[in-house]
């Protein structure tokens, strides 16, 4: 969104140890986990191999577990992506510096992290998301910031996720899917929004008799026009205080083929 008035990249050196080759679930903050070693965000674990291997538990990293040893000549399946990159949950840590505490709506926005990240903000747990390859949000409480130094701590996993009847869900990346690739990826910014509004997105009914505007952080009266080009179909008001509106679509029908 344009109407950031704070932001904060916290993209640069964090520290960073292996947990261990599970995925990290618990809202506690993880405080030991052995030895440190410095890298630098945005970054694919799979592009750091060489740093990982300098330290000393490059013994203990895990190792994806679609990785096999490759023989020639193949036959039958052969895996597209089976690279012996790092199996688990890395946790990085940093401490960055606030003059004064941001105004109005504040949120930690990523880039993009493979698979899951959970978010402790001087110890104060902000959540866990789970996906691939889109950018996200996550909120800040007004308590979580202090003025001064503060500290962040991220726990990284990239196990495979489980959808729908525990079924895998398969990331759609120029890398790979599951347990082949991992990292925080994207970049990572502190970011306060000017009168509390971060973002809107759109669904349609199933029916598709009408589509809701739903918006993220509305402190202030939005109105929702929809245009044909410089015609005007239909305009609706979310109130303050309201995340939504819903608009009937005025005949839209579904797409076929023949049509």
């Amino acid at each position: 969104m344009t109407n950031t008035k704070f932001s904060l990249s916290l993209d640069g050196r964090w520290k960073v140890g292996y947990y261990g080759g599970d995925p990290y679930r618990s809202e506690e903050e993880p405080r030991s986990w052995g030895y440190y070693f410095d890298d630098i965000l945005p970054a694919y674990w799979e592009d750091k191999l060489d740093t990982f291997r300098t330290t000393p538990l490059h013994t203990q990293f895990k190792l994806n577990p679609m990785y096999t040893l490759q023989r020639y000549p193949q036959a039958g399946y052969v895996p597209d992506m089976a690279l012996p990159n790092i199996y688990g949950t890395l946790v990085y840590s940093r401490d960055f510096t606030l003059d004064a505490i941001p105004e109005g709506r504040v949120e930690l926005a990523f880039g993009g992290v493979q698979n899951a990240v959970s978010v402790w903000l001087n110890s104060h747990y902000l959540g866990r998301h789970e996906g691939y390859s889109a950018p996200f949000a996550i909120g800040v409480p007004a308590d979580a910031l202090k003025v001064g130094e503060n500290h962040i701590v991220l726990a990284v996993s990239n196990n495979r996720l489980e959808g729908y009847k525990n079924r895998p869900v398969f990331g759609c990346t120029s890398r790979a899917a599951n347990e082949c690739t991992g990292g925080v990826y994207g970049s990572l910014s502190l970011l306060a929004y000017a009168d509390g509004f971060s973002d809107a997105w759109v669904t349609v009914a199933a029916d598709c008799a009408s589509f809701t505007v739903h918006t993220d952080g509305t402190d202030t009266v939005r109105r929702v026009t929809v245009s044909d080009g410089g015609r005007v179909l239909s305009s609706a008001v979310i109130f303050a205080g309201d995340e939504c509106v819903t608009i009937p679509t005025e005949g839209f029908a579904f797409w076929t083929p023949e049509r």
